[in-house]
């Protein structure tokens, strides 16, 4: 059914390759991994995000468009988020790529862009990712009456509220660990 790659391509590159991209970056200092390599690592789960990102909107507006009757495209606010959402992350990519990777930047540039970069990346998935895949379960089990048909609540909308709660949770712990301050953020010159 090409309605469920959606939120299944959403799930694994948005939210957890999003928060594994994040984490690692931090993480893989503790292991002894060199600035290059981490910022490789960061780049290619990014990278495997966008290229998921763009198979699953593609599968939504074709689900949509082929529909019987055909549904309306971007008609909610899980659609306008997700579409902001999916804006901010291709700028984010493509400044971060344009900055640290090619042609990259002399030091002091991307030095100073750093932070930006980092928040940005923070909020987008703190805020929007989660506030975003909140949307869509709720905007599902709204339109399939999970979670009220003739007043009973069935399994369907049991497994959507808690992914909803593990999401807003997962957003949580992310934000938490990334807004605490941590020596890998202070770039090393050669490779910032």
């Amino acid at each position: 059914n090409i309605e469920i790659r959606h939120p299944v391509l959403m799930t694994v590159g948005m939210v957890c390759l999003f928060a594994e991209s994040a984490i690692a970056y931090r993480s893989l200092a503790s292991l002894g991994m060199q600035q290059q390599q981490k910022k490789n690592v960061h780049l290619v789960l990014h990278t495997v995000i966008l290229l998921l990102t763009i198979v699953s909107l593609r599968a939504i507006f074709r689900f949509h468009n082929e529909a019987t009757p055909p549904i309306k495209n971007l008609y909610s606010l899980h659609s306008w988020l997700g579409i902001l959402t999916v804006v901010l992350f291709f700028g984010q990519y493509f400044v971060g790529l344009y900055v640290y990777f090619f042609p990259r930047m002399n030091v002091e540039t991307r030095k100073n862009v750093l932070p930006y970069h980092a928040y940005v990346g923070t909020l987008m998935f703190s805020l929007f990712v989660t506030a975003t895949v909140v949307m869509g379960v709720l905007e599902k089990m709204t339109f399939i009456k999970a979670c009220n048909n003739n007043g009973e609540m069935n399994n369907k909308c049991v497994v959507a509220n808690t992914y909803g709660i593990v999401v807003i949770f997962l957003g949580g712990a992310v934000y938490l660990s990334l807004a605490s301050p941590h020596k890998s953020l202070i770039p090393e010159p050669r490779y910032a």
